[in-house]
């Protein structure tokens, strides 16, 4: 319960006097806290109404198979980096149809500690830890491909159990794990459903997709392009 003063703290009172003309308030609420049980981290609340949230089955490099919900950080697209043009492209979740998870690289690497503290000397401790590297290739329901690498969030729900995953640019396992031992996503398939294909018709519409070369072209040569035809 809270108290609310009524007249102003005058010197000499005392807390009896000063109590007594306090005035009772209430918190909103009837002085009941609900905490909103909705909310999800990371702004991943689950809408089953939103196609951010798509049905569909994830595979994982032990053999698991993930079938459910799956969805990543909210109005938030995935960033994937294309080392050949070094640009960043935004990939929406809700046109992708398919992503395939390649390792790059996957090797064991030795444990180094130093001799002792504030020495430059380290010493091999005799064992090793997995480290893999990956890129990833996005398949949208226009057919266009995409290959590169990113980090991002993916959860997944089965039931009422959802997964927290990890698209990873580079992972390491354990210290004493094999290669094997390190699980990782393998692929992504996404449901098409047919307002997902609704959605991808008129995102078409609206703003045509433009190929990355047109872009560098810059606008003057886009506008005399089109003056020519």
């Amino acid at each position: 319960m809270l108290f609310l003063l009524s007249t102003p703290l005058a010197g000499g009172q005392s807390l009896n006097s000063i109590l007594s003309h306090a005035q009772k308030v209430q918190p909103p609420g009837n002085g009941q806290f609900k905490p909103n049980q909705n909310v999800h981290p990371f702004g991943t609340s689950n809408s089953q109404t939103s196609l951010d949230v798509r049905t569909g089955v994830v595979t994982l490099s032990n053999g698991r198979v993930l079938s459910g919900q799956v969805w990543t950080t909210l109005k938030t697209p995935f960033r994937v980096w294309l080392a050949d043009i070094k640009q960043y492209r935004d990939i929406d979740i809700r046109l992708i149809k398919t992503i395939q998870v390649h390792v790059l690289k996957a090797r064991e690497i030795r444990d180094w500690r130093y001799q002792q503290e504030g020495s430059d000397i380290k010493n091999y401790s005799g064992k090793t830890l997995p480290r893999l590297s990956f890129a990833y290739r996005f398949t949208t329901l226009h057919g266009k491909t995409t290959t590169g690498t990113l980090d991002a969030p993916l959860f997944v729900r089965v039931g009422g159990h959802t997964s927290n995953l990890i698209l990873y640019k580079r992972v390491e396992g354990k210290l004493g794990e094999n290669l094997s031992s390190v699980i990782y996503v393998k692929s992504v398939t996404l449901k098409v459903t047919p307002a997902i294909v609704h959605y991808a018709a008129g995102l078409t519409r609206r703003l045509p997709l433009i190929h990355w070369r047109k872009l560098l072209s810059g606008p003057g040569e886009m506008l005399r392009k089109s003056a020519t035809k």
